[in-house]
């Protein structure tokens, strides 16, 4: 189950675990992947709390409470979305007090070895009895679902059980089609072709391009004709369909969309981009120019500050000169992805690590 795809079969993957403080400090990391933690050998993100808070840091940009719910102490980071101001308005920003019971929920992160909460919701609960009725039912969830082995569905595990028959498939993937021949051998490992199949292998051929590749190219690749026909067979129940594959006209016209469509998602996520709008070239950016990673590069090395979208796009050009050819909305949408992700936070226009 340590397979990311695999791990999110596992509610406590998405879900806000109610947990003691002293549980959190104590779960071991998925050196695997970032930001997952271990509780009991299940993959826990995100956190419930319950407790006082014990220590207020306020700042323009976010309010830190320190929560002891009598196991342990954590910071819990609120991020504000505008500034507070003078007066009244501030007084919205920071509703807490020192003393006031709360239930926080958010995202577990580890910065300089310690661990905090990356703040979701936070309200305080006024009854005196809340905290010892929070206590029961964190204990009443380990009992019943956190510490017993994950029993997955008739259907969850049929799915993993189909992932395990595609093991040449996941080689492939992290390898990369190594000839055209390369990317049919995996087309025809592919149990049930999807329109993000032809998205990825239009990606993967374009990977080991690395002067890029007209549209006109794309659709005369074996790989993705058999992607086409393959689809276009099936019907919503996975039965074979009767449409007749020879009607003239109708599989070009199909692959021209189903191409068409794939570069665009590609192009919008910022994994490709248009290098010659002339003559339809496009270009993928290869993965050690991750424009993700690229843009968690830029802030760490200038430090926890505001940035702009318009700045990160000039210091990503700046680094690569391909990264230039971006769409705006490539960029707006990775940075979103980021802040989803709790790498970065949006404070009104700018954005700003956290950690």
């Amino acid at each position: 189950m340590d397979n990311l795809s695999n791990l999110g079969l596992d509610f406590m993957f998405w879900a806000s675990c109610k947990l003691n403080i002293r549980d959190i400090h104590r779960m071991a990391v998925m050196e695997e992947y970032q930001d997952v933690f271990r509780y009991k050998g299940r993959p826990v993100r995100n956190a419930e709390i319950c407790g006082l808070i014990v220590g207020i840091d306020e700042s323009h940009s976010r309010i830190g409470y320190l929560v002891d719910d009598g196991t342990g102490t954590i910071n819990c980071w609120q991020w504000l979305s505008e500034p507070p101001s003078i007066g009244a308005e501030a007084d919205q920003h920071r509703i807490m007090s020192l003393g006031d019971c709360v239930v926080v929920s958010g995202k577990i992160k580890e910065y300089r070895d310690v661990r905090q909460l990356t703040v979701n919701s936070i309200r305080v609960e006024s009854d005196p009895n809340f905290e010892a009725l929070a206590w029961m039912q964190t204990i009443d969830a380990k009992l019943r679902a956190y510490d017993r082995p994950i029993v997955l569905s008739e259907s969850s595990q049929r799915e993993l059980a189909l992932r395990k028959t595609q093991s040449h498939n996941e080689s492939f993937a992290v390898r990369g089609p190594q000839s055209p021949d390369d990317l049919v051998a995996y087309v025809q490992g592919i149990a049930h072709a999807t329109e993000s199949h032809v998205k990825y292998a239009v990606e993967a051929y374009m990977l080991h391009e690395t002067e890029g590749v007209e549209f006109q190219r794309l659709l005369a690749l074996e790989a993705i004709v058999e992607l086409e026909k393959r689809i276009r067979l099936r019907t919503a129940d996975g039965q074979e369909s009767t449409v007749d594959e020879h009607q003239p006209g109708v599989s070009g016209r199909r692959i021209v969309a189903l191409v068409r469509r794939a570069v665009a998602e590609l192009v919008t996520e910022g994994r490709i981009f248009l290098k010659d709008g002339d003559r339809d070239i496009y270009e993928a950016i290869q993965p050690a120019c991750s424009m993700a990673r690229q843009l968690l590069e830029i802030m760490r090395a200038e430090g926890s500050r505001e940035y702009s979208q318009d700045y990160l796009a000039a210091k990503l050009h700046a680094s690569n000169p391909g990264m230039g050819k971006l769409q705006p909305r490539a960029v707006a949408r990775c940075l979103g992805l980021l802040v989803e992700h709790s790498d970065i936070v949006q404070v009104a226009d700018a954005f700003v690590l956290i950690g």
